[in-house]
């Protein structure tokens, strides 16, 4: 268990990214640098409440599941669009 904002990537069952930050838009930032590539279509984890501003850049790629703990309303209809 993480005690800041993580993001886990995986893909193909292997992990590809960890971010961590004070947000969890900022760790989204990290995991995504951490290779923009493979997180392309793989599976995140999240350990946090998802708002706004991080569905927003996760919605720019295609991810085949998203594992997060709740969204907030803004946050999951932007996810469905």
């Amino acid at each position: 268990e993480f005690s800041k904002p993580t993001v886990v990537a995986m893909k193909h069952m292997n992990p590809c990214g960890i971010g961590q930050g004070n947000t969890l838009e900022e760790a989204w930032d990290r995991v995504y640098a951490a290779d923009p590539v493979s997180i392309f279509g793989g599976v995140i984890s999240l350990n946090r409440k998802v708002d706004l501003a991080t569905a927003e850049k996760m919605h720019k790629i295609f991810l085949e599941i998203i594992i997060v703990p709740d969204y907030d309303d803004d946050a999951l209809a932007a996810l469905k669009t």
